[in-house]
């Protein structure tokens, strides 16, 4: 199961415990440790020796991760649709101003641009939020 490698390594440099000292208090191999810090995996029974060892509840070992920088990650595909809807709606005002189309066409055409940015931003974050932090 995923646990926040983070939290993990900050307890132990708050013990000064080396990955040794807390192989040996959480009854794991060392191996194990290093896996968990590098990887940000473990087992069930690993994490309720590790939370032991610590005297912490599980949750505080397997909170997420959660940093600002996670939100400027989801942002970078924002600006790119924001921009193109921008200059398509720029486009679509010019020919609708200019009398091409009528109201109701600009209107329609409108909806299905926001529409299709809308779902191409959530895509592409569930991609990012895929790849950033891996299948649950």
């Amino acid at each position: 199961m995923k646990i926040n490698k983070t939290s993990v390594l900050a307890l132990r440099n708050a013990q000064a415990w080396s990955q040794e000292d807390l192989a040996a208090a959480a009854g794991v191999s060392v191996r194990t440790i290093q896996r968990m810090e590098s990887q940000g995996v473990s087992s069930l029974e690993t994490l309720k020796g590790v939370a032991a060892a610590f005297d912490v509840e599980l949750v505080e070992i397997c909170k997420p991760d959660w940093e600002w920088r996670h939100v400027a990650y989801f942002l970078k595909p924002f600006w790119k649709y924001y921009f193109i809807g921008t200059g398509l709606a720029v486009i679509g005002a010019v020919v609708f101003v200019r009398g091409y189309v009528s109201e109701a066409t600009a209107s329609y055409w409108a909806g299905i641009l926001i529409a299709a940015l809308t779902l191409g931003y959530m895509f592409e974050c569930y991609l990012l939020y895929q790849k950033e932090f891996g299948r649950h």
